[in-house]
């Protein structure tokens, strides 16, 4: 194997073809339109989401309540002393 400095390799081609084409979407380009409305459709999505987190509060505060409800009772059934809770 000789080694020539002055001259360049050729450039290896490949027949590679994609897997999933789709020639409409080539054929199409890119739309700014159509990415803009995708992101305010992500946006609209994204403040439906959250809108629910003031009922998530509430359920929340009836967990608590429900919890505390429980232990009451298993205090009741196990029959404990809740005096040291009461007095100074």
């Amino acid at each position: 194997m000789k080694i020539n400095f002055f001259k360049t390799q050729k450039i290896r081609q490949f027949s590679y073809q994609p897997r999933y084409y789709q020639e409409t979407e080539e054929r199409g380009g890119f739309s700014i339109v159509k990415h803009q409305s995708r992101a305010s459709s992500f946006r609209r999505q994204w403040k439906e989401m959250r809108q629910p987190a003031s009922i998530r509060s509430h359920s929340n505060r009836l967990v608590w309540v429900i919890v505390l409800v429980l232990i009451l009772i298993l205090f009741y059934f196990f029959d404990f002393n809740l005096s040291f809770f009461l007095n100074k």
